[in-house]
């Protein structure tokens, strides 16, 4: 199986009908009200295990948005949600969290 399979751009969120202007807070509440549809538009195989998943590091608390498993990898998936453009920050958040 290609991991080429798991990796999809753009993903399509109009069925979670947000308008205009909305935060990040709007953005993952409303996934988490469809959790069934989105979890269906990521594919196969996907199992939501936490919201704002909570680590400490060096003494600092730290949120992931919204943290999955993928059962045919056999690894955990995390999403991150950011609206605008992709800042190099962004990047390096992530690699923090991994």
């Amino acid at each position: 199986m290609s991991l080429d399979l798991f990796y999809r751009d753009p993903y399509m969120l109009d069925f979670l009908g947000l308008r205009d202007t909305y935060s990040e807070k709007d953005l993952e509440n409303a996934i988490l009200a469809e959790l069934e549809k989105f979890i269906l538009e990521m594919g196969t195989d996907f199992a939501f295990l936490a919201r704002q998943k909570h680590f400490v590091l060096d003494g600092k608390d730290y949120y992931m948005d919204l943290l999955f498993y993928h059962r045919g990898l056999r690894r955990l998936v995390l999403v991150e949600l950011k609206l605008g453009e992709f800042e190099p920050q962004d990047k390096g958040q992530v690699e923090l969290y991994l």
